[in-house]
């Protein structure tokens, strides 16, 4: 059984897509920020549980493999507390989700994705980076 590490990341992205965790992955470290990374909703918890401190942060794609984003993220807020922010990653994202979103969600990113939109929202709850 593989030993878990212990993190402090200041964003949690829960994508199982290899093209979009490798450009984010580049941005990030580019923009000094450090990230932990999940490809599953299995996964996704388990890292949590070993955070060292909780991320600022959570982008959760709103499709995975073993569950939905809607699932996942009310399973991840009795994980962390309730001042990290939670977004939704999707490509079903249109002007009446980003009204009718419960509450539990801060915000949607849609796919695809500007880079100048996800920047924003990593200064908005990470500082200025």
């Amino acid at each position: 059984m593989q030993a878990h590490q212990e993190i402090t990341p200041e964003i949690f992205i829960i994508e199982d897509d290899p093209g979009i965790r490798d450009a984010l992955t580049s941005l990030l470290r580019f923009m000094n920020v450090e990230a932990a990374w999940a490809e599953s909703g299995k996964e996704a918890l388990s890292k949590t549980r070993h955070f060292v401190a909780p991320p600022k942060l959570v982008i959760i794609d709103g499709k995975l493999p073993d569950t939905h984003g809607q699932e996942l993220s009310q399973l991840l807020r009795t994980l962390v507390p309730e001042d990290t922010a939670f977004y939704l990653f999707s490509a079903e994202v249109n002007a009446q989700s980003c009204e009718d979103k419960p509450k539990h969600w801060d915000g949607f990113i849609s796919k695809p994705f500007e880079i100048s939109d996800f920047i924003e929202v990593v200064k908005k709850h990470c500082g200025s980076v």
